[in-house]
């Protein structure tokens, strides 16, 4: 075995050009890198074309592997090969061609050469092509989906504004957005001199990045803003990184409602021919309280007078300037979002993996969760789809139709990962570990439906716990 050679190929519903621009689009390697790849793009210069590089990090090592692209033939193919990196050699082929249906396929070609030749290949060539089968299954995966969402949603290029880039939905959003096809301004963070940190500096690594700076607190804005389609906010101080100190409590309060304010001012003050149609703001079903002995929540129920209902509720008022705008304002209400990279999955992984994992309390709370993958999905169908923006209206539950208990939900990562699910974490122990935090957050259960999504016909591509969790950690 002098070469490891591996191809993947698939016939898609939909045109050869269609496929090549969704590669071509910013955002494609984010949007077809696997959540659980331990890599990280430093740089991104020159798009898929000639001469184009992609400088890559390679975690746990922090290797630097720099690609290139070559033979760049539009709408027919171009290549990915290894400039310096951890391989011997890598040659990468995409090549698009037409089915007899007038659909599309695409063929992805490797050959891979390791560092010691011929015995690593034939030693580690099983392996490597399982993995690389793992790897493109779920490329192929995701390139299905978008291509359905795109002929579903698909129209005239939007220019969307989204705060929150940094993180896990907002990251994974722009991504999707470009891939589509949209244009995407991130709107960072900045000093009252305008300065943003380092963590927003490497966003610039990819130059398709375009940003706004803003100073939340006080409203100000450093770059202007064009004509805008849609906003998309997503920033807020991660609701269970900290104690909840009073102190901390009022830093949660101040980091969601007085920036949320202060661009909804922004939106409504700025001309009707260049206000967004669409201003989509984050919120999350914790609104609805603890649930035990109540009936299932829709997006009419009651809020709940406790912390997390309160906080919710005055989030979601504060975009009352760009509704008495005329601004069509989404409040998503976020279940739990599914991804190993980080969030609820992302922290419980390490325990199950090390067979330590299992319910929390009781484990009877219900626990409503939803695919990252379908998370972003559906913000971008609240603020592309102009068939139902009646329905897509004020509140909207983004979670899963499937709801399970959190004894469920951890059975099923047990089972997913082939370990055992014995070792509970005890309800005291959380309470004197997490104070108010474990009531509101952890052991509370809510029994929230997506009706208003379920009503405007979306799409779950992830309705099936155990599947999402599969799709999403390539088991």
């Amino acid at each position: 075995m002098s070469k490891i050679k591996f191809s993947a190929v698939t016939h898609f519903l939909a045109s050869r050009h269609d496929l090549f621009a969704f590669h071509q689009n910013p955002g494609a390697f984010q949007r077809l890198t696997p959540p659980w790849a331990p890599v990280k793009c430093l740089e991104h210069t020159g798009g898929i074309k000639d001469g184009a590089r992609v400088l890559l990090e390679v975690e746990p090592l922090k290797l630097h592997w720099l690609m290139g692209h070559k033979d760049f033939v539009q709408d027919q193919q171009f290549v990915d090969y290894q400039v310096k990196g951890p391989f011997k050699s890598w040659h990468h082929e995409h090549l698009f061609t037409d089915a007899a249906d007038n659909n599309g396929i695409l063929e992805d070609r490797l050959e891979i050469d390791l560092p010691a030749g011929m015995i690593a290949n034939r030693l580690m060539g099983p392996w490597l092509k399982g993995e690389l089968k793992r790897l493109f299954d779920y490329r192929h995966a995701i390139t299905a989906r978008d291509m359905r969402l795109k002929a579903r949603l698909g129209g005239a290029p939007l220019v969307v504004l989204v705060s929150g880039t940094n993180g896990l939905i907002g990251g994974a959003l722009c991504a999707l957005l470009s891939t589509q096809g949209h244009r995407v301004l991130r709107l960072v963070r900045a000093d009252l001199d305008g300065n943003i940190d380092g963590a927003t500096e490497s966003q610039k690594a990819d130059e398709d990045v375009e940003i706004i700076r803003w100073h939340p607190d006080s409203g100000t804005f450093f770059d202007p803003l064009p004509a805008l389609d849609a906003v998309v906010h997503l920033a807020g101080r991660n609701i269970a990184s900290k104690y909840w100190t009073e102190k901390e409590k009022s830093r949660l309060y101040q980091s969601r409602v007085v920036p949320t304010v202060k661009l909804a001012l922004k939106l409504a003050s700025m001309a009707p021919g260049d206000r967004p149609r669409v201003f989509f703001c984050a919120s999350g079903i914790s609104i609805y309280g603890d649930g035990k002995g109540k009936g299932p929540c829709g997006e009419d129920s009651p809020a709940s007078d406790d912390f997390l209902g309160n906080l919710a509720v005055d989030w979601e008022a504060a975009c009352k300037p760009a509704a008495d705008a005329g601004i069509r304002v989404v409040n998503g209400r976020f279940g739990v979002v599914l991804s190993p990279k980080s969030g609820a999955l992302g922290k419980m992984l390490p325990a199950f993996e090390a067979g330590l994992g299992g319910p929390i309390g009781d484990g009877e709370q219900l626990m409503p969760w939803i695919s990252l993958d379908d998370a972003i999905a559906a913000i971008y169908q609240c603020i592309a789809d102009r068939e139902h923006e009646a329905i897509l209206n004020g509140p909207v539950n983004i979670v899963s139709p499937q709801i399970v208990s959190n004894g469920e939900f951890a059975k099923t990562l047990a089972h997913v990962l082939h370990r055992p699910c014995a070792i509970a974490a005890p309800e005291a122990v959380l309470k004197i570990a997490l104070g108010e935090m474990a009531e509101s957050l952890v052991l509370s259960s809510v029994h929230a439906l997506p009706k208003k999504l379920k009503e405007a016909a979306f799409d779950f591509r992830d309705a099936d716990l155990e599947g999402a969790m599969r799709f999403c950690m390539g088991r």
